[in-house]
């Protein structure tokens, strides 16, 4: 994600990573700043959150809990409670 290695992201050393490429970034612009019509370059980071299918409030009032995303928990509980399952 945004350049940085798995190891990276989940040790947190996408951080150092960050900014090492960002002096370096920083040092190009001052060198060159007409190569950068944007303006000054940002080392772009990873989202802090990511959802495959985020559950809505409304989800949530429904009944679906923001822990466990997977649709199908509900219809799973009720057919527990009803053939009690857990019995068996």
């Amino acid at each position: 994600m945004a350049g940085f290695t798995p190891e990276q992201l989940f040790t947190g050393g996408y951080l150092g990573v960050a900014a090492q490429k960002q002096r370096v970034l920083g040092l190009r612009f001052t060198q060159n700043p007409e190569r950068f019509v944007a303006g000054p370059p940002q080392v772009t980071l990873p989202p802090s959150r990511v959802f495959i299918n985020p559950v809505s409030p409304q989800d949530i009032e429904a009944g679906a809990t923001d822990l466990v995303n997977f649709p199908t928990l509900p219809k799973v509980a009720q057919a527990q409670a009803k053939y009690d399952l857990s019995s068996n």
